[in-house]
């Protein structure tokens, strides 16, 4: 089957889901969303790591 549209980055890097509800709100700091062009990350500000 052929994609008719193309996919965003998010829509791309989120194929299999957001289990941790991950947003790029800048206030949501300890579950932050970092998009990138190779991946995805939540990130958490408090632990240092990924969240």
């Amino acid at each position: 089957m052929t994609p008719t549209k193309s996919l965003t980055l998010q829509e791309e890097q989120q194929l299999l889901g957001n289990p941790s509800g991950a947003t790029s709100d800048v206030g949501n700091y300890n579950n932050f969303l970092m998009l990138r062009p190779q991946y995805a990350l939540s990130y958490s500000r408090e632990r240092g790591t990924p969240y």
